[in-house]
């Protein structure tokens, strides 16, 4: 972060493959570096990835989902899309919360994709959910928090490109 905390996240390709290697892609070509989390939940989650200021855009494509059983609990980080299923591309969230346990349908187990979990750095997540809000409606950030420099460990392992659904 440009404040210099960090969060690590554990990727989990077993349970969503092509959601994995798009995040991978993304990280290696600097996508993410410099964006901020534009839309914050208090003590919910925290959402970024968004190319455009006010949290719009995407890389330029999309990609399927991969809905599987990994539970939308603190920690877990998740594709965010629109209604239409196949629109993830560059946004995620990071839950600060067990999201199953509140009354926000919208972000119900498995209607987002869940690749990952924070290992360290949750304190970091907590305290950016905590963020002033100046757009309740929106979780709009009065002052966005940024990614300074966004990296990814493979440990040697080698990911493909994503399979990706072009926009028309």
């Amino acid at each position: 972060m440009e404040d210099g905390k960090k969060i690590e996240i554990e990727l989990y390709p077993q349970l969503a493959p092509n959601t994995v290697n798009n995040f991978i892609s993304l990280i290696n070509e600097g996508f993410y570096d410099g964006l901020s989390f534009h839309q914050i939940y208090s003590e919910l989650l925290i959402a970024g990835g968004a190319p455009e200021v006010g949290g719009a855009g995407d890389p330029g494509y999309s990609i399927k989902s991969e809905f599987n059983n990994l539970s939308q609990t603190a920690g877990v980080l998740s594709m965010a899309r629109s209604s239409y299923t196949e629109s993830a591309g560059s946004q995620f969230l990071i839950a600060d919360m067990d999201i199953s346990e509140t009354n926000t349908n919208y972000l119900n187990d498995f209607l987002f994709t869940a690749f990952g979990k924070v290992i360290n750095g949750a304190e970091n997540v907590r305290a950016l959910s905590k963020t002033k809000i100046v757009n309740e409606q929106y979780g709009a950030p009065e002052n966005p928090p940024k990614m300074k420099k966004v990296t990814v460990d493979t440990k040697g392992v080698e990911y493909p490109e994503p399979e990706k659904i072009t926009k028309e």
